[in-house]
């Protein structure tokens, strides 16, 4: 058992450095250091979680016991769960020394109070106290008694299944296919162990819902069939959340903030949300970061890379409560020699700003 611990140490100790490499993209800006760690630390904790909850499901069954003994896959599920803590212990710590986002206290520990994707923000609060109060009912299952302890337990699957929502729709890297086929690969994992354990049955002989002999070519099937359902419920909400717009190839400024589609339901609408500061705004919209400095230059970011995109020519006047201002923007790096207008109107309240905004191409003025 000790070698299992080691190398599951092991592992998730190559697993950080290898999501933060992953994450950054081979950007070297070390103002994004704790940014790029809190995005690979929560991989690494829903990966650990996925783990865990797959050789917790194998316990319940014949099959799951047999390679090792129900023993030794409790304590590698019991390991798996602590490490998940640890991987989630990280990803909040560096979240917190993060000064690219700035998410405060009440943004990290109260449901639904973030500024930044408040909803799904907010599943993946409730899903960390639910996975740390799973986690510690290994330590009073004598207290609370089995059945007490099992039904906690139960759990597992809400906190898996809020993960998943919370990373596919508040990560920042969730726009790319890598991770979707993670989260994808994920619910299939925990979807398909799922449904062989449960049309399947715990004892030794199968007790399948058909009458089928082979073992195998059953579990098989299962699998089959929740991949394919989770799989369609998996790109029909992405489809919901995150619309899919045909922007044509273009160096245009509209074509940059355009994708993902306008939140507003118009063509180029934005809506940028984040704190104000003694430097400045700093305000987020689905992967573009849009920075006021306090003499008034916008830059926009690509929010992943930190990427300077475009710059203003103008300064914008701000008002200390709420305003509109116009801003002509020059594009840099990848986007050079590309103009674009932006038109935007804010309101600032309790150091947090709400800004709507249009922005065009200065060149089909």
């Amino acid at each position: 058992m000790r070698l299992i611990w080691i190398a599951l140490v092991a592992v998730t100790a190559a697993s950080l450095p290898l999501g933060v490499a992953l994450a950054a993209g081979g950007s070297t800006n070390v103002n994004h250091t704790a940014w790029f760690a809190a995005r690979a630390a929560g991989l690494v904790a829903y990966g650990l979680a996925t783990a865990s909850v797959a050789f917790g499901l194998a316990i319940s069954t014949w099959s799951g016991r047999r390679p090792f003994g129900a023993g030794a896959i409790y304590d590698i599920h019991r390991a798996l769960a602590l490490l998940t803590m640890v991987a989630l212990g990280a990803h909040l710590l560096a979240l917190a020394l993060d000064q690219y986002a700035r998410l405060g206290p009440l943004d990290l520990l109260v449901p639904f109070a973030s500024w930044y994707r408040r909803a799904w923000t907010g599943v993946g609060v409730i899903a960390a106290y639910l996975a740390i109060a799973v986690y510690l009912s290994f330590y009073v299952r004598d207290r609370i008694g089995y059945r007490a302890w099992r039904a906690l337990h139960y759990g597992t699957f809400l906190v898996f299944i809020l993960a998943t929502l919370h990373g596919l729709f508040a990560g920042t890297d969730s726009d790319t296919l890598w991770a979707r086929l993670v989260y994808a690969a994920g619910t299939l994992v925990v979807g398909g162990l799922l449904a062989y354990r449960l049309l399947r049955g715990a004892g030794p002989r199968p007790q399948w819902l058909w009458d089928l002999a082979d073992d195998a070519t059953a579990a098989f099937r299962a699998t089959a069939a929740v991949g394919v359902v989770g799989a369609a419920a998996l790109l029909s909400s992405w489809t919901v959340v995150h619309p899919v717009t045909a922007a044509p190839p273009s160096t245009s400024a509209a074509a940059v903030a355009a994708d993902p589609a306008p939140t507003q339901g118009e063509q180029g609408a934005l809506h940028f949300q984040g704190a104000a500061g003694p430097q400045g705004w700093r305000l987020f919209d689905q992967g573009v970061e849009m920075d006021v400095t306090s003499a008034g230059i916008v830059l926009l970011r690509d929010q992943r890379t930190g990427q300077l995109l475009f710059e203003s020519q103008n300064r914008a006047s701000i008002a200390p409560t709420r305003g509109r201002f116009q801003a002509l923007l020059v594009g840099s790096g990848d986007y050079g020699g590309a103009r674009a207008l932006l038109d935007a109107s804010y309101a600032v309240s309790g150091g947090r700003v709400n800004l709507y905004a249009t922005l065009l191409s200065a060149d089909d003025r």
